[in-house]
């Protein structure tokens, strides 16, 4: 059997500048609650305080390990603790085209606000991408690779 698609693929990864604003913000209001853990003299204030940067530099290390990779035959769901691999095959395609009604407040009657790629089996989403976590040139690159694979698709 021939593959669908001679090209090698996309990959998303999380920004680089996302995981330091993830840890900047928790070291900041980390370094808040233990300040004024110190100043009133509340040592469980103070490790609450060191909890919550620890907290955000173990997220931003986790999400530096997760990526989503579009093969030819196969999408790849990388995390630091799994892998997990879905076939094209029986799959649809829930693509976003227009980026003018994405980060909508409150969602949309669909629940598909901040969707940009969902892979389904029949109504079982399979493989969600938010429009928001991934570089967008990379989530477009993405869309164009899964439009010229011959499975059924909608457009959001």
């Amino acid at each position: 059997m021939e593959p669908r698609n001679a090209e090698a693929g996309v990959e998303l990864t999380v920004p680089p500048e996302r995981l330091a604003a993830t840890v900047l913000i928790s070291a900041f209001f980390g370094l808040v609650l233990l300040l004024m853990g110190l100043a009133a003299g509340l040592w469980p204030m103070c490790a609450a305080g060191g909890g919550v940067i620890l907290l955000g530099v173990l997220w931003a290390l986790y999400r530096r390990g997760c990526r989503i990779r579009f093969e030819g035959e196969q999408v790849v769901v990388i995390t630091p603790f799994s892998r997990e691999t879905h076939p094209y095959a029986g799959m649809n395609f829930l693509l976003r085209r227009s980026w003018t009604g994405t980060f909508r407040r409150g969602g949309t009657a669909t629940g598909l606000a901040g969707t940009a790629i969902q892979l389904r089996r029949g109504r079982r989403p399979v493989v969600t991408v938010q429009a928001g976590l991934w570089r967008g040139r990379e989530v477009r690159e993405a869309i164009a690779f899964l439009e010229k694979l011959p499975n059924p698709r909608r457009y959001l």
